[in-house]
């Protein structure tokens, strides 16, 4: 669960300063809770990372 700074910090992020190597999205569930989402445009080199990991 997030404090209300860390929220507030994301949805700067999300509205008013996005990253370009980033796409960000809202999900709305049945209930009317809302999340905001965010990931990476090119995943190439975080999955080569992730891989060559295991």
């Amino acid at each position: 669960m997030e404090t209300n700074g860390e929220f507030v910090v994301h949805l700067e992020e999300f509205m008013v300063r996005p990253e370009k190597a980033s796409v960000y999205w809202l999900e709305v569930d049945a209930a009317g809770n809302v999340k905001l989402s965010a990931a990476p445009l090119r995943v190439d080199t975080l999955l080569r990372n992730r891989l060559l990991e295991m």
